[in-house]
């Protein structure tokens, strides 16, 4: 589009708002540009591209350490999951919750036990969530082979 094919354009459009009686707000306004960001996109005529401080926003999140967290940061980066490939296999490990517990004697691991999350019971309290790992890894530890005399110590 040409210099003079946009201020064409821009006069009908101008035009329909007076007539209807819209305004607009010239602070808000761009014209005679070759791109602009609106809803954290850049409209160009190349196409539609991520604006660059959303990309550094992501790029520089700080370490993220609780589920408020893990949730904000997914909800951010999920919105521009279009302009990522393999969106969903990178982000998977954002939306796993996994509980684990370990049976040690001498301060040595003999049994671990790790369950992913689905479902319901990712709604559980976290009173609930330790409740269910304790009673599944006893579950899982009860049937493990052992030495005789081990089990009985435990």
């Amino acid at each position: 589009m040409t210099l003079e094919d946009h201020v064409i354009h821009l006069k009908s459009v101008l035009d329909v708002l007076r007539k209807e009686t819209f305004y607009a707000n010239l602070k808000n306004c761009t014209f005679c540009s070759d791109k602009v960001i609106f809803l954290g996109f850049v409209v160009s005529s190349k196409g539609l591209e991520v604006e660059q401080e959303k990309i550094k926003a992501i790029q520089e999140w700080p370490r993220l350490t609780n589920v408020s967290q893990v949730r904000s940061f997914h909800g951010l980066a999920s919105f521009y999951r279009c302009f990522v490939p393999n969106f969903s296999i990178i982000a998977a490990p954002l939306t796993s919750v996994r509980i684990g517990a370990m049976l040690t004697q001498d301060g040595r691991p003999v049994a671990y036990f790790s369950e992913k999350l689905n479902g319901a019971a990712l709604n559980y309290p976290i009173y609930d969530k330790e409740m269910y790992r304790t009673h599944s890894s006893s579950r899982d530890v009860a049937a493990l082979p052992m030495a005789k005399g081990v089990r009985d110590s435990l």
